[in-house]
């Protein structure tokens, strides 16, 4: 239920008591760190993401919800650069499966000026988003989902909201993405026992 953090600047801070976050989520089920150390997200099956800021002079009280309005965030993905945060909700728990349907739509955050700011909210998929990945080509993003499509979005477009391309193929959900170091080709996985490279 607590979170811990622990100071590792130096090895002699191994041996103090760890900073505790305890305003988090009643059950946490999973966390992220951003790359650049700075953000911690971390979010439960009954409630929705919560986004800590490590570098204030008291990260438990630095505590900012990210929210879902279609059952909890089970997906948040960092740019390299921490500037930037995608949320979207993921598949309910057993118990709420006939009570709450995942939105398909994945929220992108500003979190450059220490704050997120109000989301840009990303709709194109009919399905719940499975995962996500940054596109170093030119900051795109791309999403996954249960709908089997992979959604290409530029949020510095003409219409940032709506898919800028939408990559069809897999004849099942598309549940992984993986990039390739110079950001030339965007692999996807799914239940249809396939794998497909695509060229960006």
């Amino acid at each position: 239920r607590d979170l811990h953090s622990f100071p590792t600047r130096r090895s002699s801070d191994l041996g103090s008591p760890p900073l505790l976050l305890n305003r988090i989520e009643e059950s946490i089920a999973w966390l992220e760190i951003s790359p650049n150390g700075r953000w911690l997200v971390s979010g439960g099956t009954w409630a929705y993401a919560a986004l800590s800021d490590l570098a204030a002079k008291d990260p438990s009280k630095s505590y900012r919800v990210l929210p879902s309005y279609g059952g909890p965030v089970g997906l948040a993905v960092f740019s390299p650069d921490s500037r930037q945060i995608l949320t979207a909700a993921g598949m309910p728990a057993d118990e709420l499966a006939e009570a709450s349907v995942p939105e398909p739509v994945a929220r992108l955050w500003d979190i450059s000026s220490g704050l997120p700011t109000a989301p840009l909210e990303l709709q194109g998929h009919s399905d719940v988003i499975l995962d996500a990945k940054f596109l170093n080509h030119e900051a795109y993003w791309a999403t996954a989902s249960f709908d089997g499509t992979i959604d290409i979005w530029n949020p510095k477009g003409r219409d940032p909201g709506k898919p800028a391309y939408t990559l069809r193929g897999h004849d099942g959900p598309a549940f992984g993405l993986a990039t390739t170091p110079d950001g030339r080709w965007l692999a996807s996985e799914s239940t249809d026992r396939t794998a497909r490279l695509w060229p960006l």
